[in-house]
């Protein structure tokens, strides 16, 4: 009895050492460039960079160096939201501010229209987000939204008179 239940104990140690993927974690702060140890939102591009908001900081890491970038937001604001579109596009939502990453010029950009041909694009948003396609969807008054794939890729949805949204998914382009 006692030899069973000692290769019982040995068995059930043993496992965990079989199955244990290693990984390899570093911790990053303040010291190796973050502007700020309190990360709001966190997002890996399709080109591999990590971004971070921190404090009224957008952060974009190589793997090696950090770039900031400032948010023209003044305050501490309780929504912060991080995205990426089809295009490569960073969308970067602070409480009520839009923003987008362009990467050509390499800033932080307020115009909306340079990346989005739609009417009043800059006049606000009820409601802005990124699906998992990577369309933008977005509204701009009661009972409207807009799927935005591009310019030739525009769809606009009239809701029904007083319906509100509760909960929007897509996949694959389709509604």
């Amino acid at each position: 009895m006692k030899h069973l239940l000692f290769f019982t104990v040995l068995l059930v140690l043993s496992l965990p050492l079989q199955s244990a993927e290693r990984y390899n974690f570093t911790s990053l702060d303040v010291s190796d460039g973050v502007p700020d140890n309190y990360i709001h939102e966190i997002l890996r591009d399709g080109c591999g960079f990590m971004w971070f908001i921190s404090g009224q900081t957008l952060t974009r890491y190589d793997g090696h160096d950090f770039k900031n970038y400032d948010l023209p937001v003044p305050g501490w604001h309780a929504y912060y939201k991080l995205n990426e579109d089809k295009y490569g596009n960073i969308w970067v939502r602070v409480h009520d501010s839009y923003f987008f990453y362009d990467r050509i010029k390499d800033r932080l950009n307020g115009d909306l229209s340079e990346v989005i041909d739609y009417p009043d694009i800059n006049s606000g948003f009820l409601f802005f987000d990124v699906d998992y396609d990577g369309n933008l969807w977005f509204s701009q008054k009661e009972g409207e939204i807009v799927r935005y794939g591009g310019k030739s890729d525009i769809r606009r949805y009239v809701l029904p008179e007083g319906s509100g949204l509760k909960r929007m998914e897509s996949r694959n382009g389709k509604t």
